[in-house]
Parts: structure tokens; C-alpha cells; sequence
């Protein structure tokens, strides 16, 4: 049986989904999009749909891909722009398919590696002084240590310093991997490995990009669907990015001569002087990029907020130098800390490379593919780049790697016409699909604009309370008058 025939008919009327879901409405343009998924499925292909509000496109990707997954005993990568619908599919669609199918769904939510807690860099912080924290906030945060199962930041429960988290969250730049101390009680690790157990693996646009660039952040899979991707370009050109930053700096920095560096368990005895030295090249690296980018303010004309740089006005000469500095000092470290440390420094070295690379291409403003801007905030200065189209990087380095992909949305199309969407994400090629929505908004929908509301900007707490008030006899008068606003 084709595997659109058996998605279609687990969709239709008497289908599983029907037994499954009380409420069931049989939809015509929600088996249309199913078919057509499963068909790119199974047959390697490449769709944009456009699925209007209504049609229940989640499930309509879903239901294929659950069914292609566990005929194939492989993976698909379903990647959303928000949280709210990774929510959605986890707790609501997945075990809803389950029941329809009759079997389980192996399903896992996948997040970045910055959201983790870092067990190894919590105990270096812990073995050199406390964490900053104090009273409440501390207590909370030792609790949270000793209950967490996930080490996810979100699951703490309490607004948590930013400085502190930055300080123990796990970071590429000084990730061990499989050779740390701690690998057997990581929690990045073990959130990993649900992904092998797993046939549905759900993720955000940024997080695929991430692995796409860096390979390991998500499971080996075959099929990737993109929901929400009338924001996938902003995504992918926000991960294309590249940003050198105070922020940027100081974080690699405290990696290399930190508290909770590893080389604060090298300075000892003859090297003491050799880490004084670097720490006095890291500020040196610090002066030197804020020299610049004060530098690079008065060419600009003292600009405020984001200023764009059109042409080459300041050497990045020095912050480049500084950097060579600051290599050639951590140099001898790297020879005599143990395999661990060794690669960790490695890392944070690779990292200072790129930053410092950053720093070169949009001083010099290299390529006229690319805009180049500066952030100038109280007296701090950040510098980027971003790419002004991302259609060639996403052919090259996205798509490639894929059997079949499914780009879905409620708003994708141009004019009626996906040329245009297909055009800026480098799918010229792609099959496509535009489904209207089932709803009729003339009999089932009403533009209201009330007259005299406060004004939000000047009054907000007095704008919620009108817009309360007017939302609640909105309601009353739909219970007796069916169109009519009162």
C-alpha cells in the first residue's frame, strides 16, 4: 500500500484518527496535504505547502511521517519557530496519533546544549568560591541542583542571574564531550541519547540550523519538516549571523583565565607567572577591541543604537594582534595540561580565532553579499554581519543532506503563488500546494474596532482593563445576538 493511501485513510472518515478523537470533522484539504507529504516521503521529494488556518496541518504532516518513520525504522525532524507548537506536538499530537495507530510514537523534545546545566563547571566554580548568589535566590538554586532530573534552565523554576548561568551552563567552548568527568551523569549527554530512542524528534528552526553547521546536536535523521516557515529565512539568516561582542569576549575570556578555567588548576609554582601574563593579555584584548570600536563610534559620527558600516574607517590591526598575544601565551598550557584541559583550551582558542575573525571581515567590510552594522550601546560596542540572502547556504548545506523535506505554513504564499517564498529559500524546484481554509469567515468570523480605547503606550494598566471590559461584553452580546454587536 502507498503510503499516502494508508495516511489518507487513517485521516478519513472511520478512520483510526476518527475512533481516536471524539470530536473528529472530517477535512478534505487535511487528507490532501497528507497525501501529498507522504508522497514526498516515500518518494524523496521536496513540497511547500500552504495550509490555511483550520485544516489541522500539524497532523497532516504528522500522521505521514509517524507511518514513514515506523515502516523505515528511521528518523524525522520536525523543526518549529516557536515553543508553544513543539509543546502542542508533543503533549497533544503525538499521543493522539498514538492512539490512532494503536502503538506508540517514540517521540523526544530536542534543545540546544546552552540550555543544559554543566555538572563539571558547577563543581570548578563551586571548588574556587561560591557562586555570587545569595539568600533566597541561593537556596533555590542549590535545591534546584540537588532535585533536577533534565538540568534544563527553564525547569528551575526562578529567575536566575544571567552571569551565574553563563557560568555553569554547558558551553561548546569548554565541553570535554564523552571524556569529561561527569559524561555518565551529564545531562546534555543523556537528553541526547532519548534522540537514539526516538523516531520523532522535535526541535526549533535555530537548533537544526546548529547542527547542520556543526554536526551532533540532533540524531541522525532522513526527513526534515519545517512547520512555522514563513520564519525559517529570518532563522537561517539570524544563524548565518556572525557577532563579536563584548559579551563574546569576556565569556571566552573567563574560559581561558576564569574561576572556573582550567587553568586556575595550572597556576601553580613556576606557572603562575605565565598565567599572570595571560591574564594581563586578555585585559590588554579587552582595552584593544574597546579602543577600536570607540574609534570606529567617531568615524560613524558618535552614532546611538545600530549604526550600518558601509565601507573599511578603522584598522582591526590591533584587536588582531591582541589576539595573536593572547594565543602565544595560552601556547604553553596547552603542552603540559592533562588531555581533558588540553582540549577544552583547544576550544576556547578556536572560539577566540573566530571572534577575532568576525572582527576582521566587517571592519573591513569584505563582501558586498553581506551588511555589515555595529551596535553602539553606553559606551560598549558590538560588531556583525549577516548574509543579504540565504537561498545559496540553505542549497548548500541544508537541503543536500535530506532524502525528503516538507516546508509547511499558513502564510507562505505571495499573490497566491509560492515562487516567491520558493525563490528565497533556495527551492525553486520544490513541488508545492495551496489549501484553502476550511473556515468561511464571512458567516464565521467579525472585525471589530472599538472607538475609544487608552492609549497602551500611555496607560497600560488602564488599556488592559478597557480591553477586558470590552472583550467581556463582546462575549455577552454574541450570546444573544449572533452577529449583531450591541
Amino acid at each position: 500500500m502507498r503510503l499516502s493511501d494508508e495516511a489518507g485513510g487513517l485521516l478519513g472518515p472511520g478512520g483510526g484518527l476518527a475512533e481516536a478523537l471524539p470530536d473528529f470533522e472530517d477535512r478534505s484539504q487535511q487528507v490532501e496535504m497528507a497525501r501529498a507529504v507522504a508522497d514526498a516521503l516515500e518518494d524523496g521529494g521536496r513540497l511547500v505547502v500552504e495550509a490555511g488556518t483550520g485544516i489541522g496541518k500539524t497532523l497532516a504532516y504528522l500522521v505521514p511521517a509517524a507511518l514513514w518513520a515506523l515502516r523505515e525504522g528511521r528518523r524525522v525532524v520536525v523543526a518549529t519557530y516557536t515553543r508553544n507548537l513543539q509543546a502542542q506536538i508533543l503533549k497533544k499530537d503525538v499521543p493522539l496519533l498514538a492512539r490512532a495507530l494503536g502503538r506508540e510514537v517514540p517521540a523526544c523534545l530536542c534543545v540546544g546544549g546552552e540550555n543544559y546545566l554543566c555538572l563539571r563547571r558547577l563543581h570548578r566554580r563551586l571548588a574556587h568560591g561560591d557562586l555570587g548568589l545569595s539568600g533566597d535566590v541561593a537556596a533555590r538554586f542549590v535545591s534546584w541542583v540537588e532535585s533536577t532530573t533534565a538540568g534544563l534552565r527553564e525547569e528551575a523554576g526562578f529567575a536566575m542571574p544571567e552571569a551565574v548561568w553563563a557560568s555553569v551552563r554547558r558551553s561548546p567552548q569548554t565541553c570535554a564531550g564523552r571524556r569529561c568527568a561527569f559524561a555518565d551523569e551529564c545531562f546534555y549527554y543523556r537528553a541526547r541519547a532519548r534522540q537514539d530512542d526516538s523516531l520523532i524528534l522535535v526541535a526549533n528552526h535555530a537548533l537544526y540550523f546548529a547542527h547542520v553547521n556543526s554536526p551532533g546536536a540532533l540524531a541522525e535523521h532522513a526527513v526534515a519538516i519545517f512547520d512555522e516557515a514563513h520564519h525559517l529565512e529570518e532563522a537561517a539568516t539570524r544563524f548565518a549571523t556572525e557577532e563579536a561582542s563584548p559579551g563574546g569576549l569576556e565569556e571566552l575570556c573567563r574560559a581561558m583565565v576564569g574561576p572556573d578555567a582550567g587553568l586556575s588548576l595550572l597556576a601553580e609554582g613556576d606557572s603562575h607567572k605565565e598565567t599572570e601574563s595571560l591574564r594581563h593579555a586578555v585585559v590588554a584584548l579587552e582595552d584593544a577591541f574597546r579602543d577600536v570600536t570607540r574609534k570606529l563610534a567617531v568615524a560613524l559620527g558618535g552614532p546611538k543604537g545600530r549604526c550600518r558600516i558601509c565601507a573599511p574607517s578603522v584598522s582591526p590591526a590591533p584587536v588582531l594582534k591582541a589576539v595573536d598575544s593572547a594565543l602565544a601565551l595560552l601556547s604553553p598550557f596547552l603542552k603540559r595540561a592533562s588531555r581533558e584541559e588540553a582540549e577544552e583550551l583547544e576550544l576556547v582558542a578556536a572560539g577566540l580565532r573566530a571572534w577575532a575573525g568576525t572582527v576582521g571581515r566587517v571592519l573591513g567590510v569584505e563582501s558586498r553579499d553581506y551588511v555589515y552594522w555595529g551596535d553602539f550601546n553606553d559606551g560598549a560596542a558590538s560588531l556583525a554581519m549577516a548574509p543579504l540572502e540565504v537561498a545559496g547556504w540553505l542549497r548548500q548545506k541544508v537541503y543536500p543532506g535530506l532524502e525528503a523535506l516538507v516546508l509547511t505554513s499558513a502564510t507562505l504564499a505571495c499573490d497566491g503563488s509560492l515562487s516567491f517564498v520558493k525563490g528565497r529559500l533556495g527551492l525553486e524546484d520544490a513541488q508545492e500546494l495551496l489549501l484553502d481554509s476550511p473556515f468561511d469567515y464571512s458567516a464565521q468570523a467579525l472585525l471589530y474596532l472599538p472607538s475609544r480605547m487608552p492609549d497602551p503606550q500611555e496607560d497600560y494598566d488602564s488599556f488592559v482593563e478597557a480591553a477586558t471590559e470590552e472583550v467581556i461584553r463582546l462575549v455577552e452580546a454574541r450570546s444573544c445576538c449572533s452577529r449583531r454587536i450591541a
